[in-house]
């Protein structure tokens, strides 16, 4: 199999997982939080990973929406 590389999107809506191959492939997933908490984050980036296929993964990329958070036990303060 070929090498691959992980890219992950967190989003204002949902987190995006993008999961490129050497050798053209791209597979694609996406998961809508359950709640807008580090934990509703967390299961939704997990769960767009894991329905990729990430044996082959070389290296990962994060990328996020540019706004500011404030984190306060399980409560999130976020701009939307």
């Amino acid at each position: 199999m070929s090498e691959a590389w992980l890219g992950i999107d967190l989003g204002t809506s949902a987190v995006k997982a993008l999961c490129v191959y050497a050798d053209g492939r791209v597979e694609k997933s996406r998961r809508a939080y359950d709640s807008l908490t580090p934990e509703g984050w967390y299961d939704a980036a997990a769960k767009a990973v894991k329905a990729l296929d990430t044996s082959c993964v070389q290296a990962v990329s994060l990328s996020s929406q540019v706004g500011t958070y404030i984190v306060n036990g399980s409560h999130v303060l976020h701009w939307n």
